[in-house]
């Protein structure tokens, strides 16, 4: 045996492009502009199309030793700088919760 007790594992299982029309500025309809203020925004402010990229990662603790599954924990991110920055952070929020639900020890 190697002296490894547990295999913490990161996986990006998969990344997705979302589009969504985001609507032009309105201007609500009083009778003091009347019709044309209100129409005008709707016009010549058409909107715009946003996309976000989300991405969806799961972590897994294994026992070595028994080969059974200690810990999972699955999550979401959007639009994170890189996959490469959100997985750092992502680890550490994972490993912090394993801490605190006493699968993982502190080190002093």
């Amino acid at each position: 045996m190697s002296g490894i007790a547990e295999v913490f594992t990161i996986s990006l299982l998969d990344k997705a492009r979302e589009r969504s029309y985001q609507p032009g500025m309105a201007y609500p309809y009083s009778p003091f502009w009347g019709y044309y203020s209100y129409m005008y925004g709707r016009m010549y402010d058409p909107g715009y199309i946003s996309v976000n990229t989300k991405y969806f990662w799961e972590s897994n603790l294994y026992d070595v030793a028994t080969k059974k599954l200690l810990y999972s924990m699955q999550s979401q991110s959007t639009n994170p700088s890189s996959a490469a920055d959100m997985g750092k952070a992502y680890s550490k929020i994972a490993v912090k919760n394993m801490i605190k639900e006493g699968l993982l020890g502190t080190s002093k």
